[in-house]
């Protein structure tokens, strides 16, 4: 069910009545003062929808302007308005269930469809004539599929089934991957797009069938299929959670964050706010909850380092001389965390994989954009990839698929990718521990590549050291042999 052309369709005069009922409901202490108040401000922000047009000034003559501050509240409380008038408040024993957002509604109904066309002729004709509500609406058997916002639903054996629902102009049209955003954007709209899935469908096969069709969208618009593989896999292995997180029970460090950079003047801005909560604590206007009034939150000032990567197209050695080696030298003590990647640096200068070898780049763990290598220190197989973050936190996310594949009994080799196949790899070798992971590989840093060529030098690596599966542990290539040749050309 929808209502057609609901914003034109609301008056003026309807607002002011359908706020009210609801002040009425929700609000009944609120004084009349405040209420006039409260009114006047939504006729001035209704007032304020104006358009220039050819140098002169338009109003609209009727309904409430798409795209205004309160458009869709105030369309939401006058729908509810409405149809608690005509629906909520006079129950029909046929009517199963009733459910609506703002103007989109679903329902089942048990009785005939004789006596649903009634029963919907009927509120039809209250809503068109004393509300100016016009319904249109869509029937189907419980066990064929029905769309209500983006979910197709039915009912099979009394067991809900879903299904995503696609409009017929949607386009599948994402975020370009060569966009210049940071990284990190291109994997949040993946996982979302994926965790939406995973939230809507229930039956599993047809969630991989519709994340597979979400990676062919993705693809369309160069994702590349290491990292939507990674988010599917992740993605795939969580529990169906419709849940919301309740941040009301969640203690607070403190009400309102100061927001600083560490650096000339943090000292003081601490001291300030301390001694502001002081001041505000011994106010008795100020309720005394146990939790301060403000904090400090610090965060690191942006380097010319990170103003320099902040597009990932800078090429940086940081490492020393031709060895892939250690970002914390043997014997020098690290501030803060160690770093979990140093013992699988290679410390070695030269990279050799059956008759072919090649001289290293040199770098540590914390060089990024290039082209790595992970050879096997048992039979020797190695894994070509590349990376625009760190080569430490790219080294992290192939080590924490342990983990996750240790808690499968059986694993299944298609669904071996290039993702997890240095975990898969491990577990042949009887290997279940991320500090086995740790003493089984070396990497070796091979090339450093603007991001833009980062993957025709991880294809080419692949064909020079015949690393694909079953010589290697690479699962697929990048692009085609032919496009790397003429591109290496």
């Amino acid at each position: 069910m929808d209502v057609e052309a609901l914003y034109d369709s609301i008056k003026r005069e309807q607002v002011e009545v359908a706020i009210r009922d609801a002040i009425q409901q929700c609000r009944p202490d609120w004084d009349e003062g405040f209420i006039f108040w409260l009114l006047a401000s939504v006729n001035m922000s209704l007032d304020a929808a104006v358009a220039k047009f050819g140098g002169r000034w338009y109003q609209s003559s009727g309904g409430v302007a798409t795209g205004g501050k309160l458009c869709v509240y105030v369309a939401n409380i006058v729908v509810y308005w409405a149809f608690n008038k005509v629906i909520y408040s006079q129950p029909c024993r046929f009517l199963v269930y009733f459910y609506r957002y703002i103007d989109d509604g679903t329902g089942g109904w048990s009785g005939e469809p004789v006596q649903f066309f009634r029963w919907f002729c009927k509120i039809y004709k209250i809503l068109d004539r004393d509300y100016n509500l016009r319904l249109t609406f869509n029937v189907k058997y419980a066990c064929n599929f029905l769309e209500f916002l983006d979910v197709n639903y039915r009912f099979v054996n009394t067991m809900l089934d879903t299904d995503i629902f696609y409009k017929e102009t949607d386009a599948h049209r994402y975020l370009s991957f060569k966009s210049t955003h940071p990284h990190y954007t291109f994997k949040s709209v993946a996982y979302s797009s994926f965790l939406r899935l995973r939230r809507i469908i229930i039956d599993h096969n047809l969630l991989e069938f519709r994340l597979s069709e979400m990676s062919n969208f993705l693809s369309k618009s160069d994702y590349p299929t290491e990292l939507l593989n990674s988010v599917r896999n992740d993605v795939i292995c969580k529990t169906r959670d419709l849940s919301y997180r309740n941040k009301d029970t969640e203690s607070k460090k403190f009400e309102v964050g100061w927001v600083v950079t560490f650096g000339p003047g943090y000292g003081e801005v601490k001291s300030l706010v301390k001694q502001l909560n002081n001041s505000l604590t011994a106010s008795p206007l100020f309720p005394d909850t146990g939790t301060p009034a403000l904090g400090v939150v610090a965060k690191r000032a942006p380097s010319l380092r990170d103003i320099l990567f902040s597009q990932r197209d800078i090429c940086l050695n940081t490492g020393r001389g031709s060895v892939t080696t250690r970002c914390t030298p043997l014997g020098t003590r690290r501030v803060g965390r160690p770093c979990e990647s140093c013992d699988l640096m290679s410390e070695e200068t030269r990279l050799t994989i059956g008759q072919q070898s090649m001289n290293c780049a040199g770098g540590d763990c914390k060089s990024f954009n290039l082209n790595y290598c992970a050879q096997c220190s048992i039979c020797n197989k190695a894994y070509i990839g590349k990376t625009v973050q760190q080569l430490g936190r790219r080294i992290s996310q192939h080590r924490g698929q342990i983990q996750t594949l240790s808690a499968s009994t059986c694993i299944n080799r298609d669904s071996i990718d290039d993702t997890n196949t240095l975990a898969a790899h491990a577990i042949e070798h009887n290997v279940r521990t991320k500090a086995g992971f740790n003493s089984l590989y070396k990497f070796f840093i091979l090339k450093y590549e603007e991001k833009e060529k980062l993957t025709i030098s991880e294809q080419f690596f692949i064909n020079k050291f015949r690393t694909y599966r079953p010589y290697g542990l690479n699962t697929s290539n990048p692009i085609s042999v032919n496009d790397c040749l003429i591109l290496q050309s």
